[in-house]
C-alpha cells in the first residue's frame, strides 16, 4: 500500500512505477520545509516543493532488509 511519507535525508522510496527515488536534502525556510532534493538511480537529480512531495504516493524501500537477517 502506498501513502504519504515523511522524506528522510539519506532514505530511499519507491512509486507507483517501481522508480526508485533516494532523498538527498531537506531545504527549510526557518523551521518550515520548503524543498525536497531527490536523486534517482541514474544520478540525475531534482529539486521539488514540499506540497509536490507530499502528493507522491510512496513506499519507504528496505534495500539492506536481508543484511540483518541470521541465517540458521
Amino acid at each position: 500500500m502506498f501513502c504519504t511519507q515523511k522524506p528522510v535525508v539519506g532514505a530511499w522510496f519507491v512509486n507507483l512505477t517501481g522508480q526508485l527515488i533516494k532523498v538527498k536534502l531537506l531545504m527549510f525556510n526557518g523551521q518550515q520545509l520548503e524543498h525536497v532534493l531527490i536523486q534517482y538511480l541514474d544520478g540525475s537529480t531534482r529539486l521539488i516543493k514540499k506540497d509536490d512531495w507530499f502528493c507522491l504516493k510512496l513506499n519507504r524501500h528496505i534495500h539492506d532488509a536481508g543484511k540483518n537477517m541470521k541465517l540458521h
